[in-house]
C-alpha cells in the first residue's frame, strides 16, 4: 500500500513538472585574440511543446576569420518562438564589415553595411522559408536574392547564437 501511494505521489510530481516551463538566462562573450569581441545575452523559457527566446548580440571590432583582417561591428537581435513542430525566428540587425583588404589594383575595399529588420526564418511542416529584406550599402534585396557572399556572412554571424 505504501509503495503504491509513493508511486502515485511521484507520478503527480513528474506530471506537474512536465507542464511547467523552465526559464534560463545565459551570457556568452567570445574574444577573437585580436582585440575584438562578440557578446550575447539570451533569456527565455522552455516548455514541453513551446519555447520562447530573446537574444541580443553585439560585435565590437570582431574578427570572424582568425587569419583575416576583416572586422564586424554592430548588433543582431533574435526572437525565437516554437509551438510544437512550428518554429519562427525573427532577426533584426545592423552590421558594418570593415578592413576587407585591397582590390586587385591595391585600393582598399570600402566598408559594407548590412541591415535587416524582421528577417523571418519559418520552420514548419512544409519545410523552411525565409522572408524579409536585407539592405546592403543602401540597396534593398529580398532575403532570398541577396548576394551569396552577404547571405553567407549573415548566416555565419547568426550561427554564433549557438554558442
Amino acid at each position: 500500500m505504501f509503495s503504491k501511494s509513493l508511486l502515485s505521489i511521484a507520478l503527480l510530481v513528474l506530471a506537474a513538472t512536465a507542464n511547467a516551463a523552465l526559464t534560463f538566462d545565459k551570457s556568452v562573450t567570445v574574444a577573437d585574440g585580436q582585440g575584438g569581441q562578440y557578446a550575447a545575452h539570451t533569456t527565455g523559457s522552455l516548455g514541453g511543446e513551446t519555447s520562447a527566446r530573446l537574444s541580443e548580440a553585439t560585435f565590437t571590432a570582431f574578427h570572424p576569420g582568425a587569419d583575416r583582417p576583416a572586422t564586424v561591428d554592430g548588433f543582431i537581435n533574435r526572437e525565437a518562438n516554437r509551438d510544437g513542430d512550428v518554429a519562427d525566428v525573427s532577426y533584426d540587425g545592423n552590421l558594418t564589415l570593415a578592413n576587407l583588404g585591397n582590390d586587385p589594383a591595391g585600393t582598399p575595399r570600402p566598408a559594407i553595411t548590412i541591415q535587416f529588420t524582421d528577417l523571418l526564418v519559418h520552420r514548419g511542416e512544409e519545410g523552411v522559408t525565409l522572408e524579409g529584406t536585407v539592405i546592403v550599402n543602401g540597396t534593398s534585396f529580398d532575403a532570398n536574392a541577396a548576394p551569396r557572399v552577404v547571405r553567407g556572412i549573415v548566416v555565419r554571424l547568426i550561427g554564433l547564437f549557438a554558442l
